[in-house]
């Protein structure tokens, strides 16, 4: 059974930072887990960049008054575009300069939590900050590391400790597509080369992505998973297994759940549904290709080809929440 600790004490109004690496897919997850625990009353500091902080969804006013956005100043960095506050501002060459960036951060918040008041009870950090742990606790703050990864991707990165000392290395896309020998139970489930090239090549660096992963997981008094244990049992009660830690999955958190819709979001709800509605049931793809994907003209106008060609219903939905209907 796996271990648990439970941070929305409803006894007790806490006071706990969030501080999520720069990028929208982190960001918003962030904000939703924000938005969740002031729902119970808790007080949420919400720690980022000033530009990242205004491509955030407007706070709902009645929980307002607990969440608090707090921007720091973004540091500059040669060979960094100067408003390339998050990873969709910079191609994934260039990941390890924004890390860089990121690292630098640590001072301003450092000064933060020297200041603020009341003091802070836990601090919610993400992946890139493997400095923090050690911050947090110069501090006496608790601190508990959020993965926005499901428990199966975390259990192919490897057992902190292993990663830390040596045991568990991996430095190409090939080491990826074996079964990791940790996973005891009988699994098919590997990554593909393709899939992990661009990550490999923007992990290069001082300081690579599974190691960050490694020691922030390995500081953190607790291990927050986006996920739920019915989704995935068998992974779930692996990865508790190779952290040794209080470990909580805390849902999906779906936006319906935590965030209020605009009216403009209204309407293009209505559109899309009263199109969605013309069609059968299991009709419909459903194509994402995630908040940070840059298509070449020529690969866009491949995919739309290709979609027309199929010859079936189709529903674009462009970024600048225009849509149109091709049959």
């Amino acid at each position: 059974m796996e271990n648990r600790v439970d941070i929305n004490d409803e006894e007790e109004v806490l006071h706990i930072v969030m501080f999520p690496w720069l990028a929208m897919g982190h960001l918003i997850p962030f904000l939703h887990l924000s938005t969740n625990l002031a729902t119970k009353g808790h007080r949420i500091s919400f720690i980022s960049t000033a530009g990242n902080l205004r491509r955030l969804p407007q706070i709902p006013p009645h929980l307002s008054p607990l969440i608090t956005f707090v921007p720091l100043p973004f540091p500059s960095i040669p060979n960094l575009p100067p408003n390339a506050e998050s990873s969709m501002d910079a191609p994934h060459h260039q990941a390890q300069l924004l890390k860089i960036a990121f690292d630098f951060l640590k001072q301003p918040l450092s000064d933060f939590l020297e200041k603020i008041s009341p003091n802070p009870d836990w601090i919610i950090y993400d992946y890139a900050s493997h400095w923090l742990p050690g911050l947090a606790a110069e501090k006496g703050v608790s601190c508990a590391f959020f993965s926005l990864y499901n428990a199966a991707t975390m259990v192919f990165f490897g057992p902190p400790a292993d990663v830390l000392s040596g045991d568990c290395v991996r430095s190409s896309a090939e080491d990826f597509t074996v079964v990791p020998k940790w996973v005891k139970m009988e699994s098919e489930i590997v990554y593909r080369v393709h899939e992990l090239t661009k990550y490999m090549e923007g992990s290069e660096g001082n300081q690579s992505d599974l190691e960050r992963f490694a020691i922030s997981i390995d500081g953190s008094d607790v291990v927050l998973f986006r996920t739920c244990v019915e989704f995935e049992p068998e992974w779930f009660k692996l990865i508790c297994e190779l952290y040794n830690k209080p470990v909580v999955p805390v849902g999906f958190l779906p936006p319906s759940m935590v965030t209020t819709k605009s009216e403009d979001d209204d309407k293009k709800w209505i559109e899309i549904k009263g199109w969605l509605d013309k069609h059968s049931l299991n009709s419909v793809v459903y194509v994402a290709l995630g908040t940070e994907a840059t298509l070449s003209q020529d690969e866009l106008v491949g995919l739309a080809i290709g979609l027309e060609q199929s010859g079936l219903p189709f529903f674009w939905f462009h970024h600048t929440a225009q849509s149109k209907e091709a049959q």
